[in-house]
């Protein structure tokens, strides 16, 4: 099940575990491989890309608003559909074990899912469905899910650590403190990704120089770093996800989310 479970994540055309991807195999200076252009023009924050292997789609979200969309693209970044959030949401990502697109909302951190109809688009008749509430004081936080120890994970900005919440209980797991080569000001200061890179599973953007540091899990320091071109546009909040072996940082003046592929 483990192994199916990161296939769906990944997206992988072949059964894998996390084991399968190294650090040799990562681009470690990527180049602009899709694109997806929004069709709203609400909001300016996108928050995250998530990514369904099987229906071989990309969903986007835009934070700050319940009004504010997401968005549909197939594998070649046609855009589908757009409809409502629902919620005011931040992360966003497919849970395989339920089968749902699942976010975080702004402020309480509610657990809220998406069903699918026909192929992957989203259910227009059922807006959402509310799980339940994490304790993360961070209003703003980017949740990602971190498949292989089945746990939330968020980045404590003030604390400069991870911090890891259980999928089952909500309550908190562990605290990695983070050894980085630069002080937290350089860091987008909500947003995580988990790549299920073996040895770099977390990533954190350092906004100044346009890097991807690539975070190992057991000591909390820098195993890689990606360097993004230079005509990325990067955030210093929000702006920055991962999904299908691509970062992806979103231009909020061309409304759209650039994906650089790293394997």
């Amino acid at each position: 099940m483990k192994a199916a479970f990161l296939y769906l994540l990944l997206g992988f055309g072949s059964y894998v575990s996390a084991q399968d991807i190294s650090l040799s195999d990562v681009q470690l200076k990527p180049k602009l491989s899709l694109s997806l252009e929004l069709q709203s023009d609400a909001g300016f924050n996108g928050a995250a890309v998530a990514w369904h292997p099987l229906y071989e789609k990309y969903y986007t979200l835009i934070a700050g608003n319940a009004e504010f969309p997401i968005e549909v693209f197939d594998i070649k970044g046609k855009h589908l559909q757009t409809r409502d959030a629902g919620q005011d949401c931040r992360g966003l990502w497919y849970n395989f074990t339920y089968e749902y697109l699942e976010a975080n909302t702004y402020e309480t951190h509610d657990i809220i899912s998406y069903e699918f109809e026909g192929d992957g688009f989203l259910s227009e008749d059922q807006p959402y469905e509310e799980l339940y509430e994490l304790p993360i004081w961070d209003p703003q936080a980017v949740i990602a899910l971190d498949v292989e120890r089945n746990s939330y994970v968020w980045y404590n900005y003030e604390e400069n650590v991870l911090i890891f919440v259980s999928t089952e209980t909500g309550d908190e797991e562990e605290v990695l403190p983070l050894d980085l080569p630069v002080d937290k000001e350089f860091i987008n200061s909500n947003t995580v990704i988990y790549t299920g890179i073996t040895g770099a599973e977390y990533g954190l953007l350092n906004i100044d120089a346009k890097q991807v540091y690539l975070i190992n899990k057991t000591d909390g320091k820098v195993s890689a770093t990606v360097q993004l071109p230079a005509q990325a546009v990067v955030g210093d909040a929000f702006r920055f996800s991962f999904a299908n072996g691509h970062v992806w940082i979103f231009d909020a003046d061309e409304r759209r989310w650039d994906g650089f592929k790293l394997y």
